[in-house]
């Protein structure tokens, strides 16, 4: 429910999805590829620069090493989607026991609407096979949920995710 608006904090509703379909093999993923993170970390800037326009250099940096310190302290896998030597998409996969979490789902804005997506997806969640729990956490009132489901994934809870701050001193019902 985009907008929602408590107190002085803007509420996104997130759903949270488990891959329980069988997987779509008609997907050509001969151009995704396995990556390290520093191979990203460029295009990675690029991005949260295009998405988040208002955030600072020093946010932007922050938000991009936030990724390199956590394939320091988790099991991750990079894909991305290659068109020719450039990266026209991304994810990342975190691993932890028997779980994989597929997060940061990206097409770059000039490669969209083009199969990237579920390219890199069909790629990512091929890695996962040996995994019984895959998960991918999506906004609910965002496109990809749709390609979610086409690709197996079935809404199992949803949450709001609070941003902002309430002010010193007030209560956070109005």
């Amino acid at each position: 429910m985009p907008g929602l608006v408590l107190g002085g904090l803007t509420a996104v509703r997130h759903a949270y999805l488990v891959r329980t379909g069988p997987l779509d093999r008609q997907v050509d993923t001969s151009m995704v590829r396995e990556v390290d993170e520093a191979t990203l970390r460029s295009v990675r800037e690029r991005s949260v620069r295009t998405e988040l326009p208002d955030r600072t250099d020093d946010v932007v940096r922050q938000l991009v090493d936030l990724h390199g310190a956590l394939a320091r302290a988790t099991t991750m896998h990079r894909h991305a989607v290659f068109v020719g030597n450039e990266i026209a998409a991304y994810c990342s996969v975190f691993v932890e026991g028997e779980v994989a979490q597929i997060e940061e789902v990206m097409t770059l804005p000039e490669h969209r609407g083009k199969g990237h997506g579920r390219a890199l997806l069909t790629a990512a969640i091929e890695a996962t096979r040996a995994y019984p729990l895959v998960f991918i956490v999506a906004d609910e009132d965002d496109w990809p949920l749709g390609l979610y489901g086409r690709l197996g994934f079935e809404v199992v809870g949803r949450v709001y995710v609070f941003n902002g701050a309430l002010p010193r001193g007030r209560p956070p019902v109005p």
